[in-house]
């Protein structure tokens, strides 16, 4: 996945290498579309308004990639299809809903 500064631009600075490489070793583009969205959704929790980081959003990311993993049975994330990103996304969706404070 080509991944623009634009989009990197919800991140950190320190932190944009990291999720550059996250985001381009993804292959499907419904599943890229899906790991972005997570992605931004970990930022946004992690970090308050001005700046501040409550905790790592790489493990609201990681805990998110568990559940799903887990679900459908993947060895590695990366293997995510783009026939199984629709189960995702419901994961994600209730994982948002049960943990979202």
């Amino acid at each position: 996945m080509q991944v623009t500064e634009d989009q990197l631009k919800v991140f950190p600075e320190e932190e944009r290498p990291v999720v550059r490489r996250l985001l381009t070793k993804q292959s499907n583009p419904k599943a890229m579309v899906l790991k972005q969205e997570i992605h931004d959704w970990a930022c946004a929790k992690a970090y308050t308004d001005d700046g501040h980081q409550l905790f790592p959003w790489s493990q609201l990311v990681s805990s998110v990639n568990m559940a799903i993993k887990l679900k459908l049975s993947l060895k590695d994330i990366r293997k995510l299809t783009d026939e199984q990103v629709p189960e995702a996304r419901k994961l994600f969706e209730k994982f948002k809903a049960d943990f979202d404070i």
